[in-house]
């Protein structure tokens, strides 16, 4: 089912982008970039008003992934307080029992306050009808550049997790140990493992290496920090800020990743001592999760979700 719907969603994608010409100009307009609103308002007549229906639609979806990004981060921050890797205080949480005893309300308040005042800044990014771009416009485009950076160290240093853990598998597997948890793993895995990780690992490398060309792009191979003329600002200076805020993360990985390894003295875990015996075994446990006894609805749903 996976699989149908990613094959789906690379077909719906790549035809909506063969809908619109490259040079019609109402794609310059920011709320009405859509191929499928742009096809529909070429159509003309009736489809106008599907237009309306397809920005609220647009507009739920953008609201829906937001939440998926603030809810993702409050996690992932409330984590890293519980292991000791950030300050205890993001770690802080609500607990409210309920009334039967069996269940409590648990929100960790401050990781999800945090995660909020961060998406808050999404706002700067709001164009206005002049086409010009504030400083505020270009401050958020930086950030959101550092950040694709930042994201693509964060994919890149999981599947190197992924790969080291499954050649640690491997190696336990040749010695004889933890042969029944290696298994439950075994069931647990994905098809092609582990060369699609592989494949991953190099595609996100190379694309975290360059996908700041257009920096070097400088017609007379000069780059300038600051201008000190009142004058418009030289392109070739615009040029190296784009090169420090998209380049800049992969270094200070690097210095946080030594650094820690220098202060705590520690090392990157061999193969052969890994230790396998958290992961625990079931007999009997199902390893996909049963779909829930509903109506129609319900079973629609889970069918779209599971």
């Amino acid at each position: 089912m996976l699989k149908f719907r990613s094959i789906l969603y690379l077909a719906t994608v790549f035809i909506a982008g063969t809908l619109p010409p490259p040079g019609n100009s109402v794609l310059d307009q920011p709320w009405v970039s859509s191929s499928f609103w742009l096809a529909m308002y070429e159509r003309g007549g009736g489809y106008a008003r599907v237009c309306n229906l397809l920005v609220a639609c647009f507009l739920v979806s953008a609201a829906s992934a937001a939440a998926v990004d603030v809810y993702m981060s409050t996690r992932i921050l409330s984590f890293l307080a519980e292991a000791g890797h950030a300050p205890k205080w993001l770690g802080l949480k609500y607990r409210r029992q309920s009334n039967s005893g069996k269940r409590a309300t648990v929100i960790p308040w401050v990781g999800l306050l945090t995660s909020l005042g961060f998406a808050a800044l999404s706002l700067l990014c709001m164009q206005r009808v002049t086409g010009v771009e504030s400083k505020d416009e270009v401050f958020f485009k930086r950030l959101t550049s550092m950040n694709t950076s930042a994201y693509l160290q964060a994919i890149i240093g999981t599947l190197f997790t992924y790969i080291r853990f499954y050649y640690g598998t491997k190696r336990k597997e040749k010695d004889g140990k933890y042969l029944t948890e290696i298994e439950r793993i075994k069931q647990n895995r994905a098809w092609g493992q582990p060369y699609l990780a592989i494949t991953a690992f190099c595609i996100c490398t190379f694309i975290l290496l360059f996908h700041g060309w257009t920096c070097f792009r400088i017609p007379n191979g000069r780059w300038r920090i600051y201008t000190f003329t009142d004058g418009p600002t030289d392109q070739s200076s615009t040029e190296a800020n784009a090169f420090l805020v998209t380049y800049l993360p992969p270094p200070l990985l690097l210095l946080l990743v030594f650094g820690y390894k220098l202060v705590k003295r520690s090392r990157l875990t061999a193969y052969e001592d890994m230790d396998f015996s958290d992961v625990t075994f079931v007999e009997g446990e199902p390893l996909e999760p049963k779909p829930p006894k509903a109506d129609w609805r319900g079973r629609m749903w889970w069918t779209l979700v599971k």
